[in-house]
């Protein structure tokens, strides 16, 4: 039987958001030598655990913070990483049913005399899963984790010091509008108050704290996965030292059909049309934006944006204003919400000079050589 506790871990994690780490690890997930969890789970709490926690108490932090985790037909996009995991099967309508009390024995039993510490607790929760759905332990090579986001990243990273960080890139403009369309859609579900608040620093911070951290990174061109599939799996096997196996060209999660965490297309397959359609943003948006990933898009071959002579003569100015996201959040004030504008009018050119700051740095970065290199092609 596999030693889940001296197997290699793989983790996925954003570069920006919106970038595609779901659909990578859908490919993943039901491949007969990784253990995987389906979609995100939250372990921001786990990776807080005290030494003298017991195993009772972490299964409880970890059941309070996902406690829809053993019936993903329960989720909606309300919930926190959600994952669309209530969209499976061939029909949308099949779900994932973890038996509770088994997976709280396996993971119980699978602590015993060891140390509580994150790494431990996340670890034994990947092999109560596996136990708890009958996988065959015994062939797996690889524990695939899913931190996400890149705070909770730098967190797991703490624990996790030796584990391979693969990480999907998009065109950056499209991640940008795509991220727009998210928050705008689940903060309207949620009845909250849409805040424009950090997509553009995100976008050219990018993998920063990854990189000086000096996380072992490798990356993926998300639009390669539409075009050359099989043989970026293929490279991965290679890395991960597994064998291909034909599920890796499917995209599911439990052995179920996946479409998705879109909140406009769902589809099973890469939507080309997403990634090739026109981006239907302003002219001073597009602008900001490709100044903002310029290195990052010519490294990869965007397309770039043409500049006349007097866009780049007012370069300086156009990087102060607003985009249309900011436009349209102004346009939308209420009295009700006006300490939430005076955070964004206090806000805006802090941020916008802070803004400016990463730009120049990036220039000298070697950052973008480091992608360059570790790109899996």
């Amino acid at each position: 039987m596999s030693d889940f506790f001296n197997l290699k871990i793989v983790a996925i994690s954003h570069f920006i958001s919106r970038s595609g780490t779901l659909y990578l690890h859908s490919l993943l997930d039901n491949h007969p030598q990784i253990a995987s969890i389906p979609g995100t789970i939250n372990i921001v709490d786990l990776l807080e655990i005290k030494k003298n926690a017991t195993a009772e108490e972490c299964y409880q932090i970890f059941k309070n913070n996902n406690p829809k985790f053993f019936d993903t037909s329960k989720f909606t996009f309300i919930d926190k990483n959600n994952s669309s995991l209530w969209i499976l099967g061939q029909n949308k309508n099949d779900k994932i049913i973890t038996d509770e009390p088994l997976f709280k024995k396996n993971f119980i039993y699978f602590l015993k005399g060891k140390e509580i510490n994150p790494r431990n607790v996340l670890i034994s929760l990947y092999y109560s899963y596996a136990k708890t759905h009958n996988k065959k332990i015994e062939e797996y090579k690889i524990i695939l984790m899913h931190p996400h986001e890149k705070k909770t990243t730098l967190k797991f990273f703490k624990f996790f010091k030796d584990a391979l960080y693969v990480i999907p890139i998009r065109n950056p403009i499209r991640a940008y509008k795509g991220v727009i369309k998210k928050i705008r859609y689940v903060s309207n579900l949620r009845k909250e108050k849409y805040y424009p608040s950090g997509q553009l620093i995100e976008s050219a911070l990018d993998i920063e704290e990854f990189y000086k951290k000096k996380l072992d990174m490798c990356f993926i061109r998300l639009e390669s996965l539409g075009s050359n599939l099989k043989n970026i799996m293929l490279d991965i096997c290679t890395l991960l030292k597994i064998n291909y196996h034909s599920t890796m060209s499917e995209s599911t999660f439990g052995g179920k059909k996946y479409w998705s965490n879109s909140v406009e297309k769902q589809t099973n397959h890469f939507d080309e049309s997403r990634h090739n359609d026109v981006i239907d943003l302003p002219r001073k948006d597009l602008i900001i934006l490709n100044l903002i990933n310029s290195d990052l898009i010519k490294k990869l071959n965007y397309k770039s944006i043409n500049l006349s002579f007097f866009e780049k003569l007012i370069m300086p100015i156009i990087v102060f204003l607003p985009l249309k996201d900011e436009v349209d959040f102004i346009k939308d004030f209420k009295f009700s919400n006006l300490t939430i504008y005076l955070k964004f009018f206090i806000f805006f050119f802090p941020k916008r000079i802070r803004l400016v700051q990463i730009l120049l740095k990036n220039k000298v970065s070697k950052k973008y050589d480091y992608i360059e290199k570790k790109m899996l092609t």
